[in-house]
């Protein structure tokens, strides 16, 4: 609910799309996770953590070359305070 939330208020927000992932992904759909960490990734290309659930997902699918490629990512990490995103 909270992830549906956040992504009604501004579906331009990148951590809204990450936990609608990590939903997804609790719930057994790693295709729908992957397809909101890409969203993720498009609004935030620095956003490491969606890069870092990509890895994780294609390894647990046993995809390690497409995990190996996530892992490389080049990213800053990402905090939000309040709303307010800084790099």
């Amino acid at each position: 609910q909270m992830a549906g939330k956040s992504l009604q208020a501004d579906r331009r927000y990148p951590q809204g799309h990450g936990t609608l992932a990590l939903v997804l992904w609790n719930r057994k759909n790693p295709e729908g996770a992957i397809a909101a960490l890409d969203e993720a990734v498009r609004l935030d290309p620095r956003y490491a953590w969606a890069y870092g659930m990509q890895a994780w997902i294609r390894l647990n699918q046993a995809k390690y070359a497409e995990a190996l490629k996530y892992s490389e990512k080049p990213s800053t990490p990402t905090i939000t305070i309040r709303g307010a995103t800084r790099y």
